[in-house]
């Protein structure tokens, strides 16, 4: 788990660990009233807009609901959100900056959520290299999620039960997959897309001389 300092907890609060010109990032887990922390809920964080492919943060707060993380040097933002039994928090994207200390308030929602999430990457199955671009969607849902650079993406607010996961890319044969959504929990899926030949039709160009060039032998 890259980036990862410490689990939050009593000893943490109020202070800042070392993280040295690194971004320093406070992750407070608390009920949906805003005013209760939830120790030992789960915090599940990537890191965004950084140079090389990372797999998703996912470890525990501590009994005062924090969790408290160094970023990668070259992230430049977080992509966070909580879950404790069936219940979650909404996601929360904060902007890292070197050497400065940031702070993200995740309140989860009880009782209420029909909804759970789907994160994963998308890989071409022979070089395993991250397919960019990709059109990840869940049948019948209307939302499209859109691989970033390093093949990852995140589908929100995915109904609960079975569903026919649909991944596209000019270039490789479509992919459908079967997928379970729990309520309030993250499912992590690794996709790999085979590469195919792509028919295209010939293209024909054409350019027209002048007269006059052709009289003088052009």
């Amino acid at each position: 788990m890259l980036g990862l300092l410490a689990a939050g907890g009593a000893d943490l609060t109020g202070q800042e660990p070392d993280c040295g010109a690194r971004g320093v990032l406070r992750v407070v887990v608390l009920d949906q009233s805003g005013s209760v922390p939830i120790p030992g809920a789960t915090v599940v964080l990537r890191w965004t807009e950084t140079e090389s492919a990372r797999r998703p943060v996912r470890e525990d707060a501590g009994p005062d609901g924090q969790l408290v993380l160094c970023a990668p040097r070259d992230a430049r933002r977080a992509t966070v959100w909580a879950e404790f039994g069936d219940a979650s928090s909404d996601e929360a994207v904060v902007p890292i900056a070197a050497g400065a200390s940031r702070e993200a308030r995740l309140l989860l929602h009880l009782g209420e959520l029909r909804t759970g999430r789907l994160i994963g990457e998308v890989r071409d199955a022979l070089t395993e290299n991250p397919v960019a671009a990709a059109a990840v969607s869940v049948q019948g849902r209307a939302e499209v999620a859109e691989t970033n650079r390093m093949g990852r993406f995140i589908l929100s607010g995915v109904p609960v039960g079975v569903h026919e996961l649909s991944v596209r890319h000019l270039g490789y044969a479509p992919l459908a997959h079967e997928v379970t959504v729990s309520r309030g929990i993250t499912t992590e899926v690794e996709v790999g897309l085979v590469p195919e030949p792509v028919e295209m039709a010939p293209i024909v160009a054409t350019a027209a001389r002048s007269r006059r060039l052709e009289v003088k032998g052009f």
